[in-house]
């Protein structure tokens, strides 16, 4: 397998095993090898274009030394493509075996003494990147809910964020005074808290009352919805400048904070929002996006 992950300039799979082969896994047969580099392909591990691309990440596993490549390369793997009981299995720093399928425990026992400590760290990994990814679309579908009620009400949003991040807000709303409207997202479970950039904290500070946090709450069956509608806000509220800038501590000589901040809000500091949805709005759910890689 490591022999595999290091055979980058070939054409197809073909020369890709032939070459495993000749650099000492003469022990595997041609269609062991076959499916070892198709699976590598299958989990984006390893593309096939003009020739073959090795994933860094899968690289920099196998040049480790000895048996930790091995290793290494295993939560790689694990990573790619995680199977099902790894989320049920993991819980902190504590790995359940019982909840791990027998078949699956006695293929991986060639990791000891070291399997708990890879399949905490797998899970880790796995959990983050989900994490990353609800939160990205949670705050995609609050952007795209605030525009459409923005627009419901006859105004005519710009989405700044489509064009770039460095406006310090979301939406620009054209009137007398441009509103300038930076969006937050959470579900029931994150709603006391978000981050918060120091660009947008100084966009809030220098545009004053023009700039406002809205803050869109949605229940946790939107993280499990085909299709995500008015039905699965909770709220909608807002934070203005000042309310702000009142919760973070100024500068000092000895302390800065720079690229972003986690900000825990008193209830007491919202207010709630005027903006109404839109009640026609609806957008595909997280489950749906990822079927359709929409």
């Amino acid at each position: 397998m490591t022999h595999v992950a290091l055979m980058t300039a070939r054409r197809n799979v073909d020369e890709w095993v032939d070459a495993a082969r000749i650099h000492g896994l003469q022990h595997a047969s041609q269609t062991e090898m076959h499916t070892y580099a198709q699976h590598l392909i299958d989990c984006g591990l390893a593309t096939l274009d003009a020739h073959i691309q090795i994933s860094p990440r899968l690289i920099a596993a196998a040049r480790f030394p000895d048996g930790r490549a091995m290793k290494h390369i295993a939560q790689v793997l694990l990573r790619a493509r995680p199977p099902f009981w790894l989320y049920l299995a993991v819980n902190g720093r504590h790995v359940q075996r019982e909840l791990i399928p027998t078949d699956d425990l006695k293929a991986l026992q060639w990791l000891e003494p070291r399997l708990d400590q890879i399949l905490v760290r797998s899970a880790a990994d796995v959990n983050a990147e989900a994490d990353d990814k609800v939160a990205k679309f949670l705050g995609e579908a609050a952007e795209l809910l605030l525009v459409a009620a923005l627009e419901y009400e006859g105004r005519q949003p710009v989405h700044v964020a489509k064009l770039s991040d460095a406006h310090g807000y979301d939406i620009e709303v054209p009137g007398r005074d441009v509103d300038c409207i930076e969006v937050k997202a959470a579900s029931s479970a994150s709603s006391e808290e978000f981050h918060i950039t120091r660009n947008e904290f100084e966009t809030a500070v220098y545009c004053t009352s023009r700039w406002r946090l809205v803050q869109v709450v949605f229940d946790n069956a939107a993280l499990l919805a085909d299709k995500i509608g008015v039905n699965h806000i909770e709220s909608i509220r807002e934070l203005g400048h000042e309310a702000l800038q009142q919760l973070i501590p100024a500068d000092t000589e000895s302390f800065r904070w720079e690229k972003s901040a986690r900000i825990s809000v008193p209830l007491n500091a919202w207010r709630d929002s005027e903006i109404l949805p839109d009640p026609d709005f609806i957008i595909p759910g997280l489950a749906l996006r990822a079927a359709t890689h929409l």
